[in-house]
């Protein structure tokens, strides 16, 4: 069944309604009725009418949920009535709140912990949450199925969860989280545990406020993609454990040294205004397919490091380019 505005009020009779997709503005008395339903692709939370409680007696739910309006909850106790953690079958659970500077802060957390899903979710979302910290359930290494986790526009969160203790977790974004200064070993996880055994992508992006974060503290053993966007206060050196990445970009990072070690690996390589880039060290043309530096602050003699310590003879054709103080430097090899 497949519904663009509004769902009629009766469809509380259709007792045997598997399968529901729909985008529309508010949710029906009669959809916690369907207790034979499967598939409920979008949850919106209205002001007026169903709570959303109503998905208690959905207990058959499977695929992907995504709840949004959780801004309209006024009591946490329908969020735990939801009863998402006994929701088995669930793979991939969005959580949305419309961010706002005035909500209640605690509210929202309560209403978060409260949304607790089944330990055997592969995929997650929590987006525009405005509490202080995130609840503990997020990045509890009981979530051995996690497989991608998206915080996004949670504007006050102060602090990350120990998702370096997540044991399957292989894509991870960070988005737009202003109220968070430093990325340290609470986010990394307990010093005497392996962290982040299976990351393979990590984004971090918009993220205003971050100063201080050293990935070389930690080892990434299965980490090939790194982009780090729009950090202008993020300082200090991005080195150390880069030689196995496939794809490394760094846009917006106006204090930030990138030390680039041998990248035989490499197929996508782009530094773009960040405060100094130093590629002396760096073999620079193994198996690279894209290749982009553009307005460096500091030079660090990048022309002559490319053209000292690399052989050009080995790009076969491709198109290796560099920008430094708003200069173009290219080269093509025969």
């Amino acid at each position: 069944m497949l519904a663009s505005k509004k769902l009629p009020s009766s469809m509380g009779n259709l007792l045997n309604l598997r399968h529901l997709e729909f985008v529309v503005d508010g949710m029906p008395m009669g959809v916690k009725e369907l207790k034979n339903l499967r598939a409920l692709s979008y949850f919106p939370v209205g002001k007026d009418g169903v709570n959303i409680s109503a998905l208690l007696n959905l207990k058959f739910l499977r695929g992907a949920l995504c709840i949004t309006g959780l801004e309209n909850v006024t009591d946490a106790l329908h969020a735990r009535e939801a009863n998402l953690i006994g929701k088995k079958d669930l793979d991939a659970l969005l959580l949305e709140w419309k961010y706002d500077d005035v909500r209640n802060e605690r509210l929202d957390r309560d209403v978060l912990d409260g949304l607790q899903p089944h330990g055997k979710l592969k995929e997650l979302t929590v987006k525009g949450y405005s509490g202080m910290e995130l609840s503990s359930w997020v990045g509890d290494p009981s979530f051995h199925n996690l497989v991608t986790l998206c915080l996004e526009d949670c504007k006050k969160c102060r602090c990350l969860p120990h998702l370096g203790l997540l044991p399957s977790v292989k894509h991870l974004v960070v988005k737009r989280m202003y109220g968070i200064k430093r990325v340290d070993h609470e986010f990394h996880g307990d010093r005497n545990m392996n962290h982040f055994p299976k990351l393979e992508t990590l984004q971090f992006m918009n993220m205003v406020q971050l100063e201080e974060w050293n990935p070389s503290e930690v080892e990434f053993p299965c980490l090939s993609e790194l982009t780090i966007k729009d950090c202008p206060k993020l300082s200090g050196n991005l080195s150390g454990h880069l030689s196995s990445f496939k794809k490394l970009v760094i846009r917006n990072c106006d204090q930030m040294v990138v030390l680039l070690p041998s990248l035989q690996m490499l197929s996508k390589l782009e530094i773009r205004n960040c405060k100094e880039v130093d590629c002396r060290y760096m073999n620079v043309f193994g198996s690279q397919n894209s290749l982009v530096l553009h307005e460096i602050s500091n030079n660090v003699t990048l022309k002559e490091a490319f053209m000292q310590g690399n052989n050009f003879e080995q790009n076969h054709g491709r198109y290796i380019s560099f920008y430094a103080t708003n200069k173009l430097y290219g080269y093509q090899s025969n």
